[in-house]
């Protein structure tokens, strides 16, 4: 979304806008490891107001970390609350180990 929006075109400005209606607006949202980058106050901005018009509207989106999504150290108090919403969200805790540090097997 970063790359479509400068501040000295228009034109890039639209196709901005047009992206974000499109995250707003699809009918399922998956975010796959979120907080894995650090996040700019612009994009941590872009993504509230992502979740935010999806979750006023209750549209489905499913989000994966391996950060803990009640801390609000990890994510802005705005996005706990609205991540972790009884009434409206679920959230499931895998505890199997990391398949990515178990020890590799040779051939």
């Amino acid at each position: 979304m970063r790359r479509t929006f400068s501040r000295d075109s228009s034109n890039e400005i639209s196709e901005f806008e047009d992206l974000l209606d499109i995250y707003r607006k699809a009918p399922v949202l998956i975010l796959d490891d979120l907080g894995s980058e650090r996040m700019s106050e612009w994009a941590a901005e872009t993504l509230f107001s992502v979740l935010d018009y999806r979750y006023r509207l209750r549209l489905p989106t499913m989000i994966t970390s391996n950060l803990n999504p009640y801390d609000v150290h990890d994510f802005d108090v705005r996005l706990v609350t609205r991540m972790t919403d009884k009434e409206l969200c679920q959230v499931l805790e895998n505890t199997s180990p990391n398949f990515r540090s178990r020890e590799r097997t040779q051939s």
